[in-house]
């Protein structure tokens, strides 16, 4: 056995490839990079024409990053959306309150989309609103799918 690892390493040498053996420059460490786990995350929610609705608390050491929303009449109360009806969304933080995006029906894809849509912080809060137009439509409601996910920072 011994005499086979000499022969082996006198070949080696003879081919040039003893240099493959001699001691390597020190390997650098890897810098690991931790990517947090993603959580889906949907709800549900009914929006009553003009009284705005809290859909999500972000918890704290976590960011929501909205993907889908989708619009539908509900099925108890089939009242239609008109293209002048208004729908916004808002970021309430600390104190200040931001609307992420007003658009009337008719401006709003259903359903809207984003490969990485608006962020929300931690403790930061989610608020839909809805207003029906029309003066017999106080009363109409509106139900909407919420889809997302929640990382940790």
């Amino acid at each position: 056995m011994k005499q086979a690892l000499l022969v082996l390493a006198a070949l080696l040498a003879v081919a040039g490839l003893s240099s493959a053996f001699a001691p390597q420059d020190p390997v650098r460490e890897r810098e690991i990079i931790v990517v947090s786990p993603k959580r889906p995350w949907s709800t549900t929610v009914i929006l009553e024409s003009e009284l705005p609705f809290k859909v999500l608390d972000v918890p704290a050491g976590q960011r929501f990053v909205l993907q889908d929303l989708w619009g539908f009449q509900h099925d108890e109360f089939p009242h239609t959306s008109s293209d002048s009806d208004r729908f916004w969304m808002e970021r309430v933080y600390r104190g200040g309150r931001e609307v992420v995006f007003d658009v009337h029906s008719s401006e709003l894809p259903n359903p809207m989309s984003w490969q990485g849509g608006p962020v929300f912080g931690p403790g930061d809060e989610l608020w839909l609103n809805y207003i029906f137009d029309g003066d017999k439509k106080s009363d109409a409601i509106r139900r909407y799918l919420i889809t997302g996910y929640l990382e940790d920072l």
